[in-house]
């Protein structure tokens, strides 16, 4: 399949990195780096999603004073 072939080219030129253990797993918004941070905000969504906009918003306020 020429899509796939371009899709698995264009990931391999890119060249990611892989995940560390404590970036999968990351339970607090204290001293992330954006991966952690994103999958934490992943984590939250789908455990409290009528809580999540208000932790977003304090998430990245807290994220941001770190960095």
């Amino acid at each position: 399949m020429p899509l796939r072939k371009t899709l698995d080219d264009m990931i391999e030129e890119a060249a990611p990195r892989d995940f560390t253990a404590d970036e999968i797993n990351a339970t607090a918004n204290t001293g992330l780096n954006p991966v952690a941070l994103l999958n934490l905000a992943w984590h939250q969504f789908e455990t409290d999603q009528t809580g999540y906009k208000s932790w977003e918003r304090s998430a990245i306020s807290h994220f941001l004073e770190q960095h």
